[in-house]
């Protein structure tokens, strides 16, 4: 790619200006060759929400420039939003980071540590004999990394650029109407199909008793920030949206949170946002907050809320993910490399139980039962299952997992009577496709995703 224009974003306590200003002047040349672009909080002109275009600006830059001093770590905002947010984007492979030291500080254990600090040796400006010579240093390191950039096609902002062919991951979407107070369930799984230099292929499979089924395929292209395609992706995936409707996203807020799904724990950044879709005269304005983790392959949601205010609610969380490579294995961390391998992890019946399954039950005496079960994360479960004796069976209950054990509680509906249901059911081969076990009464039972 061209490094024309790459954003930078730099991040600095204000006890530091006059630090930021000698850096600024020392990127004049880069500047008058188009290479980057400096951005920071002064930049933000009078009547501008300064907290939403400092998101804005972190979350669309290429390097991100941190000015480490002791003022700088005794910041919260610094430390809390902006490390927080550039760790998160190094880690999902959308930015650089460069942590510049200009004064003596101890720095040591900060999430940044790992990464390599300039000038030369972690010698801190301050402390150089000539201030010139230590930012020409910088200067210098700043060149290669715009050197490695332009030569990774692409945006680099945009996750998908680095994303492999195989990579996917799977929600499960929770839809509640506002009015009737109906709760409507689907299952979404994303996977990277194809991709090139210019684009990335993403088919879209929707599974749902509720909505219908639906599988599409869209275009990401990967010459731009991924923002700036979540219009169409949205459109792809619900084809509601009318060829002349308007829609602007604006960012709202912005932080960091620690959330727990599935057994799971996600150290997320999020950030909140308002939609406005104007459709001729009519225009309906949603509200909605997205989580985002460096272990989610892809655009890296872990969860996402939507809300169209007296309508309905769409809650979105994160049931399963794998990378190119690895199988269906779920992974629990990004590589701490841009270009590393993550390490795999065992999988567990707790990771991957959520969604649909087609089941097969077979009895010691060499009847089998066929049947279909759904699990979402709120631990119901709903079943139909087909006997030759009664014929169609419903059941809904709850669920729960110790080890590799599977426990069902609820009532089965046989005919016009209504009895207690309950299963227990010990796994010994798990992956995210098929579950293979033997329940209490000795039957076989094989699970295979829908």
């Amino acid at each position: 790619m061209s490094t024309t224009g790459l954003t930078l974003f730099i991040s600095y306590a204000h006890e530091d200006e006059s630090f930021r200003k000698d850096l600024g002047k020392h990127l004049a040349a880069l500047k008058r060759e188009g290479i980057v672009e400096e951005w920071h909080d002064r930049m933000i002109t009078a009547g501008q929400e300064w907290e939403k275009q400092i998101h804005t600006s972190l979350d669309r830059s290429h390097i991100i420039i941190l000015i480490i001093s002791p003022d700088f770590m005794a910041s919260s905002y610094c430390n809390e939003v902006e490390v927080e947010r550039s760790m998160q984007r190094y880690k999902m492979g959308t930015a650089k980071v460069i942590p510049v030291l200009v004064r003596p500080a101890d720095w040591q254990g900060a999430p940044f540590s790992k990464l390599q600090m300039v000038p030369t040796d972690a010698i801190p400006v301050s402390e150089w004999k000539d201030r010139d010579a230590a930012f020409l240093d910088v200067v210098k390191h700043l060149r290669k990394v715009c050197s490695e950039i332009e030569a990774t096609p692409g945006n680099s902002a945009n996750p998908y650029t680095i994303a492999k062919v195989g990579d996917w991951y799977q929600t499960e979407m929770v839809i509640d109407v506002h009015q009737s107070g109906e709760t409507k369930l689907a299952s979404m799984r994303m996977t990277l199909v194809d991709k090139n230099d210019k684009k990335a292929i993403v088919r879209a499979e929707v599974k749902s008793d509720d909505l219908g089924n639906d599988e599409k395929t869209m275009e990401i292209p990967l010459d731009r920030p991924l923002e700036d395609s979540m219009g169409s992706i949205v459109n792809n995936v619900s084809g509601q949206i009318p060829a002349n409707a308007i829609i602007e996203s604006k960012q709202t807020g912005g932080g960091s949170e620690k959330l727990f799904i599935g057994g799971k724990t996600y150290y997320t950044t999020w950030v909140s946002m308002s939609v406005e879709i104007r459709v001729g005269r009519d225009r309906i304005t949603q509200t909605g907050k997205r989580w985002m983790s460096s272990d989610i392959p892809l655009d890296g949601i872990v969860k996402m809320v939507m809300e169209l205010p007296g309508v309905y609610t769409q809650t979105m969380i994160v049931t399963g993910y794998g990378r190119e490579g690895q199988g269906d294995k779920v992974n629990s961390s990004l590589p701490t490399g841009i270009h590393s391998k993550p390490p795999e992890e065992t999988v567990t019946l707790e990771s991957v139980i959520i969604g649909n399954w087609n089941v097969k039950i077979s009895q010691p005496f060499g009847q089998s039962i066929s049947a279909v079960f759904s699990f979402n994360a709120q631990r119901f479960f709903s079943a139909e299952i087909m006997s030759p004796l009664y014929g169609m069976i419903t059941v809904q209950g709850q669920w729960q997992i110790q080890n590799q054990v599977l426990s069902l509680q609820g009532v089965q509906n046989i005919a016009f009577l209504s009895q207690p249901y309950s299963a227990v059911v010990t796994f010994q081969n798990i992956s995210s496709r098929t579950l293979d076990g033997k329940s209490q009464l000795g039957e076989n039972v094989t699970l295979i995703r829908l």
